[in-house]
């Protein structure tokens, strides 16, 4: 016989069995099931934990998964429904990691700084509620609505079945609250949901990426107060990263350690520009040219036979591409599926120059 915490009174308000005297009679007040419906018996005895039962179970068509979603769900309605109409706050927690950019240009990276909780309020952005109402192609359990700005929240109570893919793929936000028992009605009452195993935040910004050090961290790859600040003669070492991509860097030597101890590189050079022959952007693909040749796993345009050379050299905007049909940062090479390493291509860029082993 299925047991419940919870039923439907006549108004249709949400009982919690805990809530009611032994002297209450279910024919003066008479209970429904929140899944199938048909009639509850409140059972209120001492010996027995309190708890609703079905008044007639012969051909009982009643499922537990169904009752538990409807009971999540209406719960969460009237809950945010109340603090909206008496100003009160409901809390979201999820952990999104701050990423710095400040060296993005200069290393072809950027610094995971540390996990961090973050808490919002929906009241204060989301001022209407609306239980499964259509938005797009989708009927969530819970839309949040922000209708000045036309943003919206999903929230999506699951037993059984996850959310469907093709909601999961699509740019809403969705809170997806996993269900095990009536234990969980807690959370959805307590004012603040959190992210955990139960509860998933998909599609939320994980990440805060943004200027957070102004070069003054120390967790970034050059550390203010170490011997990098000290050295006065900076080196230009030739880097190729893990990613494929490769730059030319112009650091200190104990920036050089400090990189090399992170272990940053797939590949590095360290060249004295005494001994260099030509132009920076003949070195640069030169340079592209010796890794490559040593069986460096290195992606770069000026390797490509879709490549057309010209005099200008940026590192930020490569040669002409014959494939797409305009320019791009060479890097792009690693990330390009018509990448194609030509020697014809390429060789006429080769130059003469020696490496430093310092």
């Amino acid at each position: 016989m299925i047991k419940y915490q919870f039923a439907y009174n006549h108004q249709k308000d949400i009982i919690d069995i805990l809530s009611l005297s032994k002297e209450i009679k279910s024919d003066h007040e008479p209970f429904s099931c929140l899944g199938c419906g048909t009639q509850l018996v409140p059972v209120l005895g001492k010996k027995r934990a309190k708890h609703f039962r079905h008044k007639v179970t012969v051909g009982l068509n009643c499922s537990p998964e169904t009752y538990l979603h409807s009971l999540a769900k209406l719960e969460f309605y009237k809950v945010y429904s109340e603090c909206l109409n008496q100003g009160m706050s409901y809390e979201i927690s999820f952990k999104s990691r701050k990423v710095c950019n400040f060296y993005e240009s200069e290393f072809l990276d950027s610094c995971n700084l540390s996990e961090e909780s973050y808490v919002y309020d929906l009241t204060k952005y989301f001022d209407h509620v609306y239980l499964e109402k259509k938005e797009g192609n989708f009927i969530p359990d819970i839309l949040l609505k922000n209708r000045q700005k036309n943003e919206s929240m999903f929230l999506e109570f699951v037993v059984t079945h996850d959310s469907s893919e093709k909601k999961v793929s699509s740019s809403n936000r969705i809170i997806e609250f996993h269900l095990q028992s009536e234990k969980d009605i807690e959370i959805i009452q307590s004012k603040i949901i959190k992210e955990s195993n139960n509860i998933k935040f998909i599609n939320f910004k994980k990440k805060n990426t943004r200027n957070w050090c102004q070069g003054n961290c120390l967790i970034s790859k050059i550390i203010p107060g170490s011997r990098s600040h000290l050295d006065s003669k900076r080196y230009d070492i030739f880097c190729v990263y893990k990613s494929g991509k490769s730059r030319i860097l112009h650091l200190r030597l104990t920036q050089i350690e400090q990189m090399l101890n992170e272990n940053s590189f797939l590949f590095h050079e360290i060249i004295d520009p005494s001994e260099i022959i030509g132009s920076k952007k003949n070195l640069y693909r030169s340079m592209v040219i010796y890794a490559y040749k040593k069986g460096i796993g290195i992606t770069n345009c000026y390797l490509c036979k879709h490549h057309r050379s010209s005099s200008i050299f940026s590192e930020t905007k490569a040669d002409f591409c014959e494939y797409i049909k305009g320019t791009a940062n060479s890097n792009k090479a690693a990330e390009c599926k018509f990448f194609q390493p030509d020697n014809d291509t390429f060789s006429r860029y080769e130059m003469p120059f020696r490496i430093s082993n310092q």
